[in-house]
């Protein structure tokens, strides 16, 4: 299970509107050799939303995750937190 937590200034502070949730990301895993998509993972709200994104996938054996983000054309992507659990 993880958690991700995008930041998105829509309407706040000066010059806002700079950083926006992603239009798609992947949760990945290092299998030794490359960097892959795990398999089988489900991300509620299906749509990356600002502030908390759940994403749930079968168990997997990995010590090193990341994010792949597509950030939306003109605006930033800015990851508040993520949170990686072992719900073995």
């Amino acid at each position: 299970d993880v958690k991700v937590y995008f930041y998105s200034n829509k309407a706040f502070g000066f010059e806002g509107s700079t950083y926006r949730e992603p239009t798609a990301y992947e949760v990945q895993y290092f299998n030794g050799s490359s960097w892959v998509d795990v398999p089988g993972q489900v991300q509620n709200p299906p749509v990356p939303a600002p502030n908390y994104n759940d994403v749930t996938f079968p168990p997997i054996h990995a010590q090193q995750v990341r994010l792949l983000v597509t950030r939306a054309p003109g605006f930033g992507v800015g990851i508040k937190e993520v949170q990686v659990f072992d719900n073995r």
